[in-house]
């Protein structure tokens, strides 16, 4: 560990809980130089997939058919009439010391609802 953090525990009053030491000695050991391996190329180390979901409403413009971005869904759609359609965004944002992450998997996609 680095003097800074004695200098700072040194100025503390109360002790440092189980909790607070087990999270230095986990950064720390992050610090150690280990390095993640992956499978190949497409994955990032130490992050894993995030997805992020929300539903949003889209306007038939076309009887049969509604679509949103270059995606369109085909079915028994009234003109007019509003339906739902779920928004999955992937990522590789998250971080997770050992994991890793499939870029081929990251992108926006649609869903009906």
């Amino acid at each position: 560990m680095g003097a800074g953090f004695f200098v700072w525990q040194s100025q503390r009053s109360e002790p440092l809980s189980d909790l607070m030491l087990a999270n230095i000695e986990a950064l720390a050991a992050d610090e150690s130089g280990k390095e993640t391996k992956c499978p190949d190329y497409n994955y990032v180390p130490d992050h894993y997939l995030r997805v992020d979901s929300e539903v949003i409403m889209v306007v038939c413009s076309r009887r049969g058919e509604i679509s949103i971005g270059n995606t369109t869904f085909h079915g028994s759609y009234s003109k007019n009439e509003e339906y739902p359609v779920i928004i999955q965004t992937k990522n590789c944002s998250e971080v997770q010391k050992g994991a890793c992450c499939d870029q081929r998997e990251i992108g926006v996609s649609y869903v009906e609802g």
